[in-house]
């Protein structure tokens, strides 16, 4: 019935087949939702037919990541069935595991993106997990599911502004569809950064240490860190290391795009 992955150290386990089984369940419920309450594309406005909120005619034209790393998901050049990894992982890897990205930041997506994180289009955060979550159900046979979601954490400042975290809207839509439970109290963070949009990588790599802190013993051995865009992957490689510096195990970084 499917693998199991055993903590033995906490005494937690997540069975991959009954997270399989929950998210075809959820899917099937949306499927039949939307056929009596249709969807509207995010792009152009018109009703969808595809159970989603993207019309069939602007969804040929996303731009989808279809080869990438698997650890950090910089897209390759390579077509390949098993996990492959590119040469900046191989020769320093990061402190996550792996990365699942259903799109590429660009075109249409950083218009969707933008309409979500300043134009207040907060359907696009229910868009996007439904898109992260078939990802990890395409890619079941590599993955072990983690216990726990943690989006990435806004600094109190931001959070004010724009009235709520981008992250945490997906990861909630996230867990559930899957059933992983979500922790958006367990970090916090406590350096008001620059938007690294407008930074070089450099200067987002310093712009990140020890941007964050743990506020809660955590238990999980495996979770997964969710985000709307990774860039350099400053922001979840520092996140990261925090969590592995606290007993975490295993990290697996879900995110809507990769630059």
């Amino acid at each position: 019935m499917g693998s199991r992955c055993v903590n033995q150290k906490h005494g937690i386990y997540y069975s991959n087949f009954i997270c399989y089984k929950t998210i075809m369940i959820n899917q099937f419920l949306h499927l039949i939702f939307n056929s009596v309450f249709p969807n509207h594309c995010l792009l152009c406005n018109k009703k969808s037919n595809t159970g989603k909120d993207m019309c069939d005619r602007c969804w040929i034209d996303l731009p989808w990541l279809l080869s990438c790393c698997y650890q950090c998901a910089k897209p390759l050049s390579i077509a390949h069935n098993e996990p492959l990894y590119c040469g900046d992982c191989l020769k320093d890897p990061p402190p996550y595991d792996a990365t699942i990205a259903p799109f590429l930041y660009q075109r249409e997506i950083i218009s969707v993106i933008t309409k979500m994180k300043f134009y207040d289009n907060l359907s696009a955060t229910r868009f996007f997990a439904e898109l992260i979550t078939e990802k990890i159900i395409a890619q079941a046979t590599f993955n072990e599911f983690p216990e726990l979601l943690i989006p990435v954490p806004l600094h109190p400042k931001r959070l004010r502004q724009r009235g709520y975290n981008q992250a945490t809207l997906i990861a909630k839509h996230v867990s559930k569809l899957t059933q992983i439970p979500t922790n958006y109290k367990l970090c916090k963070r406590i350096r008001y950064t620059t938007a690294q949009s407008k930074t070089s990588a450099d200067f987002r790599r310093a712009n990140m240490v020890k941007a964050f802190e743990l506020k809660q013993p955590i238990q999980a051995r495996h979770v997964a860190i969710i985000d709307d865009v990774m860039t350099t992957g400053a922001t979840v490689g520092s996140l990261s290391h925090l969590l592995k510096d606290n007993g975490v195990e295993k990290i697996s970084i879900w995110c809507a795009a990769r630059v």
